[in-house]
């Protein structure tokens, strides 16, 4: 035989064996998975469609989702949650589409899937989370929000860091789970605290670090008080008792503990109002007198709307205290200057100072000792003057009154029901408190008298 027709006849063998081969092959990867071929992280290879299914069933039932918190490892496993596969309908749509044409070709690679088909008992995965030891922790701890707190030992605020605490919310965490079974994760990790009730206000917030710039910008004042002498520092180590951080970290100023603090620790340093002068009068000569409501007074509202804006800009600043109420020197120890009456209690005789001469001068009667409406001793000034005053205490009008203590009603005026003057007159036939004085004085002194007029009884 010749040898073409040798060669001839081997391939034609030759082509029936790969035809039959590739027939083969074409009919039995029609019913069977390629080899390499996973669904749904399930090896398939070789296998039909019932048995597919059946491997990827089997291995569902074994499916167990690690619930990781802070400090324990929970599961739900698949017999938890009623877990079943039922995309039977997926698994052969994907051996429909393997084009087993292409068999002696895509044998070769690997073929992952995903067969959509996971459902769950959603009342008994709800019992099973239900039950997670993350949903009962042995020590349940609510979140609490960040906070801005006073370190008493530097006089400085801080931010307290929120703290996320243990509480679960039941339907976030629950959705997290379910997504989590039906996706076939096997771990699930609440440390991102994702799933936790959060607290209202974190450490970084803006709100939480924009009322920390403000507290510090308060905290950096000095105010630095300075008159005649006389100093006192504001700083940090009282302003922050000045300071209420209230809800949503508002912060105010407590008006009430400012105007208690300007009263009992600036005032006491500013103020001579009440205290002891010596005089030297070209009228009674030399005495020393206290009390009263003359001098140098700090103004409590005043000095605390100041104190506030200085406490807002955040600066050192150097300044007086706002004053309610001044006098003639800023002489602490001496502020009454050389013009004022001088009205002798003892002599019952007062004289008016001017520049350091006595200008006018009159006798005088005074609250009755004997009744207890002695007059009260004391500098003063005249607080106002006025016509034709209705006295409190007499049923009478009087035509020029000069009150230098209205609280108590005290005052100079006019006593036309008197024929004399001076003596001890005031020891059993007194006034009510006020000094009275002859017609005449009276509406000379207040025609020369202002408003202001320091008054000195002793």
């Amino acid at each position: 035989m010749k040898k073409w027709k040798i060669t001839g006849i081997i391939v034609a063998i030759a082509a029936v064996i790969l035809t039959a081969v590739y027939l083969a092959g074409r009919y039995y990867f029609m019913n069977h998975f390629y080899p390499k071929t996973t669904v749904n992280g399930v090896e398939v290879g070789y296998k039909t469609k019932k048995d597919a299914l059946s491997e990827v069933r089997d291995n569902l039932r074994k499916y167990v989702l690690n619930i990781k918190s802070s400090d324990k490892t929970m599961v739900i496993s698949a017999n938890n949650c009623g877990l079943e596969y039922t995309g039977a309908d997926q698994i052969k749509k994907l051996l429909e589409d393997q084009q087993e044409e292409y068999w002696f070709r895509d044998v070769f690679s690997r073929h992952d899937h995903e067969a959509k088909g996971m459902k769950i008992n959603e009342e008994r995965l709800r019992e099973a989370v239900n039950n997670l030891y993350c949903l009962n922790p042995d020590n349940p701890q609510p979140p609490v929000d960040a906070g801005i707190v006073l370190d008493e030992e530097k006089k400085e605020y801080v931010i307290i860091d929120e703290i996320i605490g243990n509480t679960v919310e039941p339907e976030t965490f629950y959705a997290a789970v379910e997504k989590a079974v039906l996706s076939g994760d096997k771990t699930l990790d609440m440390t991102t605290n994702a799933y936790y009730v959060q607290p209202k206000y974190h450490a970084a917030d803006e709100i939480v670090q924009n009322a920390k710039k403000t507290l510090d910008t308060y905290m950096a004042t000095v105010i630095n008080y300075e008159d005649s002498g006389c100093t006192y520092t504001l700083d940090k180590e009282n302003i922050c008792k000045f300071i209420t951080l209230g809800d949503e970290f508002k912060i105010s100023f407590d008006k009430e503990v400012m105007k208690q603090f300007i009263s009992d620790t600036i005032s006491p340093v500013f103020n001579t109002v009440g205290k002891s002068r010596t005089f030297d009068s070209p009228g009674s000569g030399r005495f020393s007198i206290s009390g009263g409501t003359y001098g140098w007074q700090v103004g409590l509202l005043d000095e605390r709307a100041a104190m506030i804006e200085d406490i807002k800009a955040g600066q050192t600043v150097t300044r007086e205290p706002k004053y309610l109420q001044d006098a003639a020197l800023k002489d602490r120890t001496y502020d009454v200057g050389n013009s004022y009456i001088d009205a002798s209690i003892s002599d019952q005789h007062l004289w008016v100072v001017e520049k350091g001469k006595v200008t006018m001068q009159s006798d005088f009667v005074s609250g009755d000792s004997s009744k207890g409406r002695d007059t009260d001793k004391g500098i003063y000034m005249i607080e106002k003057k006025q016509r034709n005053y209705a006295m409190r205490e007499n049923p009478v009008t009087v035509s020029y009154w000069l009150p230098f203590n209205l609280d108590l009603g005290e005052g100079f005026h006019d006593a036309t029901w008197r024929k004399s003057f001076g003596g001890r007159i005031y020891t059993y036939n007194g006034s009510h408190g006020c000094i009275n004085l002859p017609p005449a004085f009276a509406k000379k002194l207040y025609e020369h008298i202002k408003v202001g007029f320091p008054v000195v009884i002793h």
